[in-house]
């Protein structure tokens, strides 16, 4: 067999002819080589995908729009035509990012922040099916009253995208601000909790919803440094 062969050849190599022990360096040579063909054509395949645009915003000749959903920008199409996204920090960073898309796909989003300034800015920005409340996550009855008017103005809210959060300052353990510790839990911890308990029973009455809960990227890194950010979101 094969296999037997290849064994043999790094293990009793007088047992096998010799052609048969070449075989295993000459079929490896040959798929190195089929490798660095594919690797060479690589940079070619945008020009001959469909639906794929060049540096310049150009459709290469002859390609086409995919019928799949691929928009204009040559990114996925997401169907969310009819769906209500409430965006948690959504005046700017990625919840102001993610709010264009979605309404580049077909959603209508309400963005919640506490800074009535940069929410109307982002509005604007945003355009049509763009709508905002000025509501700080933490208070739990602002929170309440901030669904209840985004339920009866643009309608059942069906996606949660929680990205509000703080850094906090820098400090070791030891020298870190109680309150400034308490601030950020508050925020990022129990304010995620707070906007969930909110939103959270209309979506179990319609029997749909989706959530996106956002963690700040320090906490998945350790540092000397103390940093109140990488615990709440992973409490």
């Amino acid at each position: 067999m094969y296999t037997d062969g290849r064994w043999d050849f790094f293990h009793n190599r007088e047992k096998i002819p010799a052609r048969d022990w070449l075989s295993g360096p000459v079929e490896g040579v040959a798929a190195t080589v089929i490798a660095l063909l594919g690797l060479a054509f690589l940079p070619l395949l945008p020009l001959v995908l469909p639906g794929r645009r060049n540096d310049f915003g150009e459709r290469p000749h002859g390609a086409v729009n995919r019928p799949n959903g691929r928009g204009e920008n040559g990114m996925n199409q997401i169907d969310l035509n009819g769906q209500v996204a409430v965006i948690t920090g959504g005046a700017q960073g990625l919840g102001f990012a993610m709010a264009k898309r979605m309404l580049d796909s077909g959603a209508r989003v309400s963005l919640w922040d506490r800074d009535a300034e940069t929410l109307a800015k982002a509005v604007g920005a945003l355009g049509a099916g763009a709508s905002s409340q000025v509501v700080d996550i933490t208070d739990l009855d602002g929170l309440a009253e901030a669904h209840a008017r985004v339920e009866a103005e643009v309608g059942g809210v069906s996606i949660l995208v929680n990205s509000a959060g703080v850094a906090g300052g820098n400090a070791s353990l030891d020298q870190y601000d109680p309150d400034e510790w308490r601030r950020v839990v508050e925020i990022n911890l129990n304010g995620t909790f707070y906007v969930n308990k909110v939103v959270v029973p209309a979506m179990k009455a319609r029997n749909y919803g989706r959530i996106v809960n956002i963690p700040r990227w320090p906490a998945r890194r350790g540092t000397p440094i103390f940093r109140p950010i990488r615990q709440p979101r992973r409490g």
